[in-house]
């Protein structure tokens, strides 16, 4: 990762997240991703616009999650 990556990364967690230590790995990022799906589908279903609303988070954390 470059060190421009690294620092907007950074700036992302602590910003919205206010977590200051080291970046989640790619495995750290999809089970975060699985259990928002988990969570969204709390109810019983998974609706299609719960689905694309975590795709399209995951899609706008990019590298970082």
């Amino acid at each position: 990762m470059s060190k421009r990556n690294e620092i907007i990364g950074h700036w992302y967690f602590n910003d919205l997240l206010g977590h200051k230590g080291p970046l989640p790995t790619p495995s750290d990022g999809l089970f975060f991703m699985k259990n928002l799906m988990n969570i969204a589908a709390a109810d019983g279903s998974l609706s299609d616009r719960e689905r694309q609303w975590v795709i399209g988070y995951a899609t706008a954390c990019g590298k970082y999650l």
